[in-house]
């Protein structure tokens, strides 16, 4: 019992959606889509394709994980906003 609300917690501090992309993530989710998402607690967005390549930003807020939500991205393009190759 206590596991289970603890990852309860966990899953409240992580919002996830999925984003289009104008590159190939080695491979992407279908249509062209990579997993995002934002875990509150330790201020973090991963971006990541259906396989083993992501990118990430630490030190990161809510605020920057919304506006990405709605976004065409790019490799280059978040690596313009900070974000490393995980």
């Amino acid at each position: 019992m206590k596991h289970c609300l603890k990852q309860r917690e966990k899953n409240k501090q992580k919002n996830q959606c999925f984003v289009f992309v104008e590159d190939d993530w080695f491979p992407c989710y279908d249509r062209n889509k990579v997993r995002m998402f934002f875990n509150a607690k330790s201020k973090y967005i991963g971006i990541w394709g259906e396989d083993d390549f992501g990118m990430e930003k630490f030190n990161a807020t809510e605020d920057e994980y919304n506006k990405l939500k709605g976004q065409l991205l790019s490799k280059k393009t978040l690596k313009a906003l900070g974000f490393q190759q995980a």
